[in-house]
This record gives structure tokens, sequence and C-alpha cells, in this order.
């Protein structure tokens, strides 16, 4: 190691990560990822009348960010958006400071599929990985006219896989032939029915996960979730589940996400933040919102949530804390809707250290 003053010119070091391609470090590898999303797909929202409306896809409410995201950030990786809706697709130049591609729809229809599988083929032979899960998104074009077989099996083929067709919905005849249980069902088991079969075969260098066969065929063994030096492919129904929780629905990662995209990306033993600790020590970080704060608790139907915070959480561990209130629902009026008491615990919160 060189002593700092032997160094000769400016030092490209900095503790803060590179960020685009302004910034780039000579040598740098990249931890950026290109997520994909087609805002002529909708979800379903409630508007401030409670009526449902359709809202177009954009990138907070992408599959990417609301399932992706969190263990790809987990891995190191920084995640930025692209709608293949827009018109056009992101040029060499801008595709420079990107590791990867990776793609979530929630339907086989966009725009311009032909040039979308063009420019993903052509991600793969400039050395970029293509990441794609649960479906392809592009076998038909927004007026249902099917896509080119050969330009999507020469999709498949760029990250490692053979695409045979062969598809099925009929449950009844679809098994599992194969599944590395270290992967496969994460947080959630794998489905005793599976929603579809499509036949794929890998190349010899690919990580497969999972496979899948039809019974009322032969040599029908289907890699269904794989990883390989070139991306990786997950079908539909096998990478997440969403089940009904009471009143909410929840959804669990059946493949996991984060020994997955680890391979997918090629980053297995990258350097990555430790969100545990700081400087070698284990950080403790304790937050409690001011929602409910004047609510009478269930425990005596007397006190209120804050005073029986205030007096068995933070009076009762010496720990630190920091707690937020909302200002209008504890403020006697006419500033907001609380009363004298629940600004002494507010303001008894602010006193604690």
């Amino acid at each position: 190691v060189h002593p700092w003053h032997q160094l000769a010119g400016p030092l490209r070091f900095s503790n803060e990560p590179s960020v685009d391609s302004s910034t780039e470090m000579e040598g740098e590898l990249s931890r950026r990822v290109l997520a994909l999303y087609d805002s002529s797909e909708t979800i379903e929202e409630e508007d401030d009348d409670h009526k449902v409306i359709l809202r177009p896809i954009d990138s907070e409410v992408a599959l990417v960010h609301r399932l992706a995201e969190l263990p790809l950030n987990n891995l190191g990786i920084a995640v930025d958006y692209h709608d293949v809706n827009s018109g056009q697709l992101p040029d060499a130049q801008t595709m420079k400071k990107y590791r990867a591609v990776l793609s979530w729809y929630s339907d086989n229809k966009m725009r311009e599929p032909v040039a979308y599988l063009q420019w993903l083929a052509q991600q793969v032979a400039e050395g970029r990985r293509v990441v794609v899960m649960e479906t392809l998104g592009a076998f038909h074009n927004l007026e249902e006219l099917p896509t080119d077989p050969d330009l999507i099996a020469a999709a498949f083929e760029a990250i490692g896989g053979t695409y045979l067709g062969n598809w099925t919905d009929d449950g009844s005849v679809i098994a599992v032939a194969e599944s590395n249980n270290d992967v496969m069902g994460f947080e959630q088991a794998l489905p005793n029915r599976f929603e579809q079969y499509q036949h794929f075969q890998t190349t010899a260098e690919s990580k497969v996960y999972l496979k899948l066969e039809r019974t009322d065929m032969k040599e029908s063994a289907s890699s269904v979730a794989w990883s390989g030096p070139h991306g990786g492919y997950v079908m539909n129904s096998i990478a997440q589940s969403e089940t009904r929780l009471g009143e909410r629905y929840v959804v669990r990662w059946i493949i996991n996400p984060f020994l997955f995209f680890e391979d997918a990306l090629g980053i297995e033993g990258w350097p990555r933040a430790d969100f545990t600790t700081l400087n070698g020590r284990r950080v403790f970080y304790l937050h409690i919102d001011g929602d409910g704060m004047g609510t009478i608790t269930k425990l005596d139907y007397k006190t209120t949530c804050g005073g029986v915070i205030l007096r068995d959480v933070i009076k009762g561990y010496d720990l630190p804390v920091t707690a937020s209130v909302v200002v209008g629902r504890i403020a006697p009026p006419p500033y907001g809707q609380g009363s004298l008491l629940e600004m002494d615990v507010a303001r008894a919160l602010s006193l604690i250290h």
C-alpha cells in the first residue's frame, strides 16, 4: 500500500458511492440495474372517494419496486427505472453504466415487442446480464398480434434457455420433477397445484432451481427457474405468492430473492453494506410513530396509547428512542382535536433522554 503522499495526481477515492456515469471511476464494477416496467399495464387503486380506478403502472407501483428492490438494495444494488411504453429504449451510451437489465411485467403484451426483444438480446451481446421475472412481456403487441416465435426463442436463448413451448394451464398434469430446497420455498412453500407449464431447456453452465414436468408428456422436464452467466429467469407463479391474511393480502417469496439475484447478477461475494452495524458495532434504532397516540388503550380502557408508551416503554427501558407526534391529533382546539393531557404526554416524550 502506497503512502498517500506518494500517490501522483488527484486521488480517485471517495467514501460516497458513484451514482451515475459522471462520477464513474476507472475500473469500477457497476452496481446499477435498469428495471423495466410497462405503463400500458394498470393497477387497481381507490381514489379519495373510495372508488376503484385503474392507475397506469409507474416506477412507484412497478413490481420491481414493490417486490424486488428491497432484496436488491440489501445486496448492494442500486435500481433505476425505464418505461418500455415510452416509445424509445435506452441507447448504448446510456446503458454503459448498467450491470444488468431486470424486467417484471404483469402481462405478455407491450407496445413494440419486436424492437424490445431485439434490444434485449443486444444487451446480452454487449456483456450485460438480463433477468426476467415471471413473464417475458412481449408475446403480443397491444393489438394482440403475436410476436415472431423466433424472436421470443432468441430472447430466451440469450439468457441461457431454449424455449420449446408446450404450454398448458392444466394443473392436473403439472408436477415437480426436481427442486433445490435451499432456494425454493423461502417464505412460502411451492404450490400444491401449478398455474402453468412452459418447456425450457438450459445450458450446462446454468444453475437450475426448479424443474417441472407434464405427466401427460414424455421427456418434459422443464427448467422454470434458473440463473447463469447471462442473467436468469423465473416463471410465473413460482417467484412469489399473494395470500389473504384477514382483510389484507400478503406477498411471500417462493424463491429466495437474495440467493437468486446474487447468482443471476453475478455478485456473489461482493462487499455490501451491513445494515446492522456501524464501524463494527451493532446498531440499535427505535422510533415510535405518533399515529394513535391519543387513542384509549385496550389494556385498561382509560389510559391513552401515548401514556402507555411513555410509562411502560420509554421510562421502562433505558434505551435511546425517538417519537413523532401528529399535532392536529393531540393539540387542543382550535389548533387540533386533542387535549391538554395529550399535549403533556407529547412534551414529556421530548424531555426523556
